[in-house]
């Protein structure tokens, strides 16, 4: 049962190191943090989580094209199915949107994250050696 974001953002973890990925949480990025970033060979891939406030998420995500190769957001995934504002807000930006299925304990892709064409060479060194720092406290 998902009760909070973080429930959201543990099992996550499992689900992307079962994958392969160098995966952890909370990574400090530009005066915040990321919820998860995963790093597949040199590829960094942020996510940041939201039970609810999908805009939210897309906001706070922006930040992250800056450092990071694909960013997504992952919002629990909506009984109805997607509303028309997120399908309009998301279509019309390079963050990729995920769903996350309470009752299976998936994530599903449902729309891919385009590679940041906004990535600054020091932003991904900084998220990198966060990433990395991270890594290796653990």
């Amino acid at each position: 049962m998902i009760e909070s974001e973080i429930d959201m953002v543990n099992k996550a973890v499992k689900i992307y190191k079962k994958q392969g990925f160098l995966v952890t949480t909370e990574v400090p990025f530009l005066h915040r943090s990321i919820d998860l970033v995963c790093k597949n060979a040199e590829e960094l891939i942020s996510i940041e989580f939201k039970l609810s406030n999908w805009k939210r998420a897309i906001k706070q995500a922006e930040s992250h094209l800056l450092g990071s190769n694909k960013v997504y957001i992952c919002i629990l995934k909506p009984k109805k199915g997607i509303s028309p504002l997120l399908k309009s807000e998301i279509e019309n930006s390079p963050i990729g949107l995920l769903f996350f299925d309470p009752d299976e304990e998936t994530i599903e892709e449902i729309k891919p994250a385009e590679i940041s064409k906004k990535i600054w060479a020091v932003g991904k060194y900084w998220l990198n050696k966060s990433f990395e720092e991270r890594i290796n406290a653990v």
